[in-house]
């Protein structure tokens, strides 16, 4: 019923907001919506191809948001497509990260490179990433505001969150 939504009316929309990791659905929303600007929806991990037809298919997307955890698409994948095949008017990214994944070193590193593979890019806007999850590390918050320093010589704002919910 919702992809009959989207190839009705997926034409006309600008943002889209729908918390599935459903393959059929997100290709839908490649096929049916080119003129997305905003996106939240979530991709399973092994469905890389699936976000790389949606940055190649709606070429208006400026902002995207999804979460990175075990069952879905990390957060290394994510970000080398994003660097690789974002839409030349793309310049705003929120990951929410699973609780263990913002205190593992993997997670730093990977992030680590996001600047250098996405420096290439000539962005018609100043580049926001802000990043969700909850950590009390103080280490793992200093690690991550180091990386801040980095990204602002590169031209990225970056902005971590480290809200606790209980």
């Amino acid at each position: 019923m919702l992809i009959k939504f989207l190839e009705n009316n997926g034409k006309n929309l600008k943002e889209f907001y729908i918390f599935s990791s459903d393959d059929s659905l997100n290709l839908a929303i490649a096929k049916f919506c080119p003129n997305l600007i905003s996106l939240y929806t979530l991709f399973r991990n092994d469905k890389i191809e699936t976000f790389k037809v949606i940055l190649n298919s709606c070429q208006q997307l400026e902002s995207f948001e999804t979460h990175c955890n075990y069952e879905l698409l990390s957060e290394k994948e994510l970000l080398g497509a994003l660097a690789k095949y974002s839409p030349k008017n793309f310049y705003r990214l929120k990951l929410s990260l699973a609780n263990y994944l913002l205190d593992s070193r993997l997670v730093s590193e990977d992030l680590e490179d996001f600047p250098t593979n996405w420096k290439n890019r000539v962005p018609q806007k100043s580049f926001s990433f802000i990043i969700r999850g909850c950590t009390r590390s103080s280490e793992t918050k200093e690690k991550y505001m180091s990386m801040v320093e980095k990204y602002k010589k590169l031209g990225i704002n970056i902005r971590f969150d480290f809200s606790c919910y209980n």
